[in-house]
């Protein structure tokens, strides 16, 4: 009889059917996250949010004018919920990519998931399927990272992260049409599916990852590992390497130049490359110049939270697993380098398994339950100030 409770039991983990099904707190947690950011934003434009439109006009070379009203010059009644990047992404949707226009910096992905509905609905169609699907994307990550975080940690830790994680002030972006929440979740999907040997999925995960960052190349770091010690077949490597090529293949039909992206992150600020890497000193000089608690190139945040980063390598490298410590650290300090931490905001937030380290460190050092429970309402209230920024047109990351 313990031995058939036994086998059930790793059945119903390697399928999926654990508690996370009845975690009714999980629900709480996502929707918590999902309705205070979308009636806080709303009430923030009701009120009159007073806007800025000084620094985000000055940045006309780099952003769409999706949100104004071509025929008046005016801003739309949406324009405050698709401002920067999310204008481009819109913008790209409803009109694609031309040759020598800064937007082919922008990966193609997501604004190709967002394409079906500007052809539907227009613009306005656009808006609003982008802004469901990154909310959808975002839950559907949630779900699976704390089915994966059950089956390596626990419960416990389980909702202290996630906790954490809709808590964070970073996670407004995965509310906004912004591609973080698709790479969010095909990096779960992808990283879940190489814990499980789920090789179907793994595959999709690993070849879509390349084409919605160019921080998703690093999947094939866990995925060399796991080829080392013979836990997956080599062939599966070329699912990112395919998927790069994709990404080449279609800047070259769309642009006529497979270097198209490429060249265009040279017309950005900071003109983030590869090269920069290799630079620490100009990389160290960059770090000291944060002299603005929230600003493109000399933002104080961004700095503080690539510091909260490499504080937590060591802790990183000693709870998590080699494959998933080694993407973490990718993904995470590689932006860094080659942009000299502008938007590292937004690059930080993906990063889930630091959110698991804190978690862990947390559980393990037994700290009051007050201390966690003041953290959140930090991280919350910051994140509503940065809401805030955010629907006043002012940068955020």
């Amino acid at each position: 009889m313990e031995l058939n409770k036994d086998i059930e039991n790793q059945a119903n983990t390697f399928s999926g059917a654990t508690t996370v099904q009845s975690d009714w707190s999980l629900l709480l947690a996502v929707g918590f996250h999902l309705v205070t950011t979308i009636v806080s934003g709303f009430i923030f434009i009701s009120l009159g949010t007073e806007l800025d439109l000084r620094q985000y006009e000055s940045f006309h070379e780099y952003i769409s004018v999706w949100p104004r009203i071509r025929e008046t010059n005016e801003l739309s009644v949406w324009a405050q919920w698709a401002s920067w990047d999310a204008g481009n992404y819109l913008q790209i949707a409803s009109t694609g990519y031309e040759p020598g226009s800064p937007l082919n910096a922008f990966y193609p992905l997501w604004p190709a998931l967002i394409w079906p509905a500007s052809l539907l609905g227009g613009t306005q169609g656009a808006f609003f399927w982008g802004l469901l699907l990154s909310n959808l994307l975002f839950f559907s990550a949630v779900m699976a990272l704390s089915q994966w975080i059950q089956n390596a940690h626990g419960k416990r830790i389980s909702r202290l992260t996630i906790g954490l994680i809709v808590c964070f002030p970073g996670t407004i972006y995965f509310s906004l049409i912004y591609t973080e929440s698709l790479f969010f979740f095909l990096s779960v999907l992808a990283m879940y599916s190489l814990s499980q040997r789920r090789i179907g999925w793994l595959i999709l995960g690993a070849f879509l990852l390349p084409l919605s960052k160019a921080i998703g190349i690093f999947i094939l770091i866990p995925l060399m590992t796991q080829v080392l010690r013979k836990r997956i077949t080599p062939w599966i490597v070329l699912a990112p390497l395919m998927g790069y090529l994709a990404y080449f293949f279609f800047f070259m039909v769309v642009t006529g130049n497979p270097l198209a992206g490429f060249l265009a992150q040279g017309q950005f600020l900071n003109q983030p490359s590869i090269s920069k890497i290799f630079d620490l000193p100009a990389f160290l000089n960059a770090f000291g110049n944060g002299n603005q608690w929230i600003h493109p190139t000399h933002g104080f945040l961004d700095r503080m939270m690539f510091l909260a980063f490499c504080l937590t390598i060591p802790d990183l490298l000693m709870r998590q697993k080699f494959e998933v410590s080694l993407y973490c650290l990718a993904i995470g300090i590689v932006p860094a380098l080659s942009n000299h931490l502008l938007s590292y905001f937004r690059f930080f937030v993906v990063c889930f398994p630091i959110f698991i380290t804190w978690a862990l460190i947390y559980d393990n050092r037994k700290l009051p339950q007050w201390v966690f429970g003041l953290l959140l309402s930090l991280f919350f209230i910051s994140k509503l100030l940065m809401l805030k920024r955010y629907l006043s047109f002012q940068w955020v990351g």
